[in-house]
């Protein structure tokens, strides 16, 4: 790999008045980088799994007490609501991402960038205005309660 490397640089780029010590240095640097992206690539899609195990778990169960009858009124309904836009985050953004952390290119089909894209706002937007709903409940709970 290092050959290939030494074998590209031209005459005009800053590479080729390096010294021998100072190129070994540049690539030894480089071979540094490669093995630190290959090291990433494996911890932070495991630590993903190791949350998206976590967060299916937990917010299936949040769902799974919450649907109970005794349980149902409008600040469940809300977190239920929640629940869900956290487990569409969880199934349809973090497995997308880690796999884009894992492999060097992208190796789905072009249109599937957008449509990650477009889960990732749609959960936050639908989080955020669950957040929000709630906030009014209760404030509305507070503020005129009977």
């Amino acid at each position: 790999m290092n050959d290939s490397l030494e074998e590209n640089i031209s005459t005009s780029t800053p590479a080729a008045t390096m010294s021998p010590d100072q190129m070994a240095m540049v690539l030894a640097f480089y071979n540094e980088t490669v093995a630190f992206e290959q090291m990433i690539g494996i911890i932070i899609p495991s630590i993903f799994a190791l949350i998206i195990l976590i967060g299916v778990v937990g917010n299936v169960l949040v769902v799974v007490v919450a649907l109970h009858r005794q349980m149902r009124n409008s600040t469940n309904t809300l977190i239920i609501g929640l629940a869900v836009s956290d487990l569409m985050f969880l199934l349809l953004c973090i497995p997308f991402t880690a796999i884009d952390y894992a492999m060097p290119v992208w190796v789905f089909p072009e249109w599937t960038c957008s449509m990650i894209n477009y889960f990732q706002h749609i959960s936050a937007y639908f989080s955020v205005w669950t957040l929000t709903l709630m906030a009014l409940d209760r404030f509305l709970a507070v503020c005129f309660s009977r």
